[in-house]
Order: structure tokens, then sequence, then C-alpha cells
């Protein structure tokens, strides 16, 4: 039987959260693909963060001190999520930042922090600025919900696309293009413009052609793509004036 046990929520409310399974040895084991880094020396929140991990489904792993960070870095992944106190002791946020980036951490990153906002948003600015991939930073105290939203939406984007996910994005138009212009180097004027397509995915945000046009570069579906592109660039520029030319890349698929 599982026990229950109470911490306070962000308002001083009792919250039931399950108890963390492995946070003494290290990594707690659930079905998810994703690990949930929490790096914090208060036990408590590594306690919090790592069970709202286990509600989300993904593994759990406390990190109190530099030392078990570096550990945990020589594996680090591109699906592992790091949730990042600024304020660790005797060492701070902004250091284990740099951390990161010297070891070309390729993980998402949460700025979690009692700091105030232009603090949190500054660390999220120098760790982008390092080529770091970070995300929407969380105060504390946190709404429990919100942590299992952000941590099951980060899990969903690391779930492979599929032709299904394709096909029914273009049934919900998802997809947009994105204009680039070309420019007459003599005159500097815009001539025309070429239509990058983007997928404004609900979940995962702004996807680029990278991450599907290569599973559907030799598949049926690049034609219904294609066509969908030109419309959409077609309708970008219809509105412009003077003789616009407008260039949309058609694979090989499509001219058979």
């Amino acid at each position: 039987m599982t026990h229950l046990r109470e911490v306070s929520g962000p308002a001083g409310n009792a919250t039931s959260v399950p108890p963390v399974f492995g946070a003494a040895g290290g990594e707690a084991s659930m079905s998810s693909g994703s690990r949930v880094i929490n790096v914090d020396d208060d036990e408590m929140i590594l306690n919090l963060v790592c069970s709202i991990a286990e509600i989300a489904e993904c593994s759990s792993v406390p990190v109190s001190s530099l030392s078990r960070l570096d550990e945990c870095l020589v594996d680090c992944r591109a699906s592992d999520l790091i949730v990042l106190d600024l304020n660790l002791g005797d060492t701070d946020g902004v250091s284990v930042l740099r951390r990161l980036h010297e070891r070309s951490c390729r993980s998402s990153i949460i700025v979690l922090s009692g700091c105030e906002d232009r603090v949190r948003r500054s660390a999220v600015d120098f760790g982008r600025q390092l080529g770091l991939t970070m995300l929407t930073p969380m105060a504390k105290p946190f709404d429990h919900a919100t942590m299992i939203s952000a941590i099951r939406q980060f899990a969903n984007t690391q779930v492979p696309l599929t032709e299904s996910d394709v096909q029914d994005a273009l049934k919900k138009n998802e997809f947009d293009v994105h204009m680039q212009p070309i420019i007459d180097i003599r005159t500097r004027r815009v001539v025309g413009a070429e239509a990058l397509v983007r997928w404004q995915h609900p979940v995962r945000g702004m996807i680029f052609p990278d991450k599907f046009i290569p599973m559907l570069e030799r598949r049926p579906l690049m034609l219904p793509l294609t066509l969908d592109v030109a419309r959409l660039a077609l309708g970008a520029v219809s509105g412009l004036p003077g003789d616009v030319s407008v260039g949309i890349n058609v694979p090989p698929i499509c001219l058979g």
C-alpha cells in the first residue's frame, strides 16, 4: 500500500504527494524516457520535485552537490530536464549554468528560484547566450499542478513525431510559413521571398522543418504538405505591391 505524506503547498495548504522512491540512492525509475534532474540544496524541494516528476511518469534524480551533478552530466541527454535553483549555498545557479555549458549540456533547463522575477529572467537570458536550452522559469513557492504540467509538456516533446501527427496538423491548419526576403543587391529593394515552413504545434511550440521533413521526403504525405506551403506562401505575398516572386522548396517526390 502506498502511503501519502503532507507538505506545504504554495499557499500553505496541505497537499498530498507520493513519497520519493530512490531519493536517497539517486534515481527513481519510471516508464517515461525523460529524466528530471533537480539541482537544489533544500531537501524538501528535492523530495517534492522528485515526487512530482514521478506523478508525471518521469524518472527523477535529486542533486544537492556539484560532485553529484558532475556524475549526472556524464550521461546527460537531450531528453533530460534540469530543474535548477539559483541559490545553492557555496555556489550559485549562474555558476552551474557555466558548468553545464562547459560540459556541452544538451538538456532543457527550468530555473526554479525564490529570487525576484528579473533575476530569474536574467539567468534565463544568460543561459541562452551560452547556447543552453532555457525553458520558462518558475518562482518559489510553486504550484504543484503547474510543475506537473511543465514536466509533462517537456516529456511530450521528446516523443518522436509521426506521419499521423503531420496528417493531423494539416487537417488542423497548424502549419505556417515565414517569409525570408530576397533582396536585389544593386537596388537594395525586396524583389521576392522564400517561404520557410514552420509547424505551430499546440504542445511542442514551434517545430522547425528539420524535425519532420526528413521522414516525409519519400512519402505521399509530402505532396499535400508542399501544396499547403504553396497556398500559405501565395496568400502571404498576394497583398504586396508590385511584381513580387515567391519561392518554395519542392521535393523530387512531388515532381514525379
